[in-house]
């Protein structure tokens, strides 16, 4: 459930406890924390990486924490689905965005290589290309 509600942004409907229905945030921060714990059961798992690693990509100022997991995992060739690899990208084409212009464009240049290549292995593994579009292409 934490999967799906990770990869819709939110919009799977999850209830309170009181039967309260629950804004796309709070849907995902319980994702967030649920796959935390399963992580923290699992250690050395790379499933649970990958999807704790995804579920950081979506939450706004977790980006560094989901960059270190990914691409640790991207470098190690352990990715293992098309949404964690377009994750990856995304933080990859985001990154540098608050350091100094004279470092912010080398870096851009060179996550946006990284990127491409992300792009490219989510595309060979992806059931719906659209999963791996950046995220100014969809529904282009």
């Amino acid at each position: 459930m934490a999967r799906a509600i990770i990869r819709t942004g939110g919009s799977v409907p999850l209830f309170h406890i009181r039967r309260r229905a629950l804004r796309p945030e709070d849907h995902l921060r319980w994702a967030v924390a649920t796959l935390r714990a399963i992580h923290a059961r699992r250690q050395g798992e790379t499933t649970a990486a990958n999807d704790l690693g995804e579920a950081l990509a979506a939450m706004p100022g977790e980006g560094a924490e989901a960059g270190d997991m990914l691409g640790g995992l991207g470098r190690s060739d352990l990715l293992a689905s098309a949404p964690a690899y377009a994750a990856l990208a995304r933080l990859r084409r985001s990154a540098g965005a608050e350091r100094p212009s004279w470092l912010r464009y080398p870096l851009r240049a060179g996550n946006a290589a990284l990127a491409a290549v992300e792009e490219a292995r989510c595309r060979t593994m992806a059931r719906t290309p659209a999963v791996c579009e950046p995220p100014g292409d969809r529904g282009s």
